[in-house]
């Protein structure tokens, strides 16, 4: 039995798709470069390349509040000769208090806690400016009225750090601070004949500056939050795609090693058929019919068993025919003694036995 088995095409499986990362040059950051060794101290370990988009954006925020507290700690060294100079001791207080602000904020973004560091240099800077109007300058003077504007800082710092509405939360605090502190510190003389019948822009312009500064830095962040998010969207679609052709291209392969191990297993069948004989049926590639392959292995030591012993008695049966006939010629012929007859099975012992069984039987006679 001939049996030509063409062989199966199968599709070859699309290539991945490449991911945006993937798809990206990485170049080289000049952050890392100048400030390496800061976040290595001051931040979590960077997240591996096939990490969660979350995971990824925490790092950001991470980076940019280490980047931030760098910062500080350059301006306070420079500003370590201005408060030398000034020779107050309010100045002193605070610029010990931005260094404690600085560590405190750096242990925090250590430990994994971005919300709790972007909070305290807010928070700190935010009391050590409310504190440095009131302590530093009894009497409102033209001095302490510049230092309203300084409160825009504060504005820009939280919607760098903390999540957007926190902004507004100081521009409505800094607004109310402004007012207060006008209608209620003592002002100097000279301050009070430069302002004359215009006390509102004292407090007007610092307190409009406020809400405006608020808005655009909000509209700012969250067109860039807009843009991050679609930008990470974009990524996760692709990294999505991706993982799909890969399991589309395994489940292909899959396919294509079931189809080439059936593909064997029928080709053993045809070669048993046609008298090829093997010791025992390979395992194909697909390891899903390997159970098959072991139940088949034993059925096919039986069946060749089984052959063997067919074999064996169809050796038998024509052995028991020649040495019937074999015996039926020398029944004619009493006195000649019996021929060995070799036929491989146990009839070759039987033989044996009757020619000694003969030669017995002619001793006898002969005496």
């Amino acid at each position: 039995m001939n049996m030509n088995i063409p062989p199966v095409e199968t599709p070859v499986a699309p290539s991945p798709a490449r991911s945006v990362g993937d798809m990206m040059e990485t170049k080289g950051d000049r952050l890392d470069k100048l400030f390496g060794w800061w976040y290595k101290l001051t931040m979590p370990p960077q997240p591996p390349a096939n990490a969660s988009i979350i995971k990824k954006e925490a790092y950001r925020r991470h980076r940019t509040i280490s980047t931030v507290g760098i910062l500080f700690l350059i301006m306070e060294i420079i500003d370590i000769t201005v408060v030398i100079g000034a020779r107050s001791m309010v100045m002193n207080v605070d610029y010990v208090l931005v260094y404690l602000f600085i560590a405190a904020m750096m242990v925090a973004n250590r430990l994994g806690r971005p919300v709790l560091a972007g909070s305290i240099p807010v928070f700190g800077c935010e009391i050590l400016l409310v504190f440095t109007i009131i302590f530093m300058y009894p009497e409102m003077n033209i001095v302490s009225i510049v230092f309203y504007g300084l409160f825009v800082f504060i504005e820009l710092l939280s919607i760098s750090l903390l999540p957007i509405r926190f902004v507004f939360v100081f521009a409505v605090l800094d607004s109310a601070f402004i007012v207060l502190d006008y209608f209620f510190q003592p002002k100097a003389v000279e301050l009070t004949q430069a302002i004359g019948a215009n006390g509102f822009v004292v407090f007007g312009v610092p307190v409009a500056l406020q809400f405006l500064v608020a808005f655009i830095s909000a509209l700012w962040v969250s067109t860039a939050s807009a843009a991050s998010k679609r930008a990470n969207r974009a990524e996760m679609m692709a990294a999505i795609e991706s993982a799909v052709a890969k399991d589309r291209q395994l489940v292909d392969q899959e396919k294509q090693e079931l189809e080439a191990s059936i593909q064997q297993l029928v080709q053993v069948y045809v070669d048993a058929s046609n008298g090829q004989m093997v010791e025992r049926i390979p395992y194909p590639p697909a390891k899903v019919l390997w159970p098959l392959v072991g139940v088949l292995n034993a059925l096919w030591m039986r069946l060749r068993s089984a052959q063997y012993t067919d074999a064996e008695l169809m050796r038998m049966k024509q052995a028991i025919t020649a040495y019937d006939v074999l015996l039926q010629r020398t029944a004619q012929t009493p006195n000649q003694p019996l021929p060995l007859l070799r036929t491989g099975t146990d009839i070759d012992l039987l033989n044996i036995s009757l020619q000694a069984v003969q030669k017995s039987w002619r001793s006898v006679s002969n005496t």
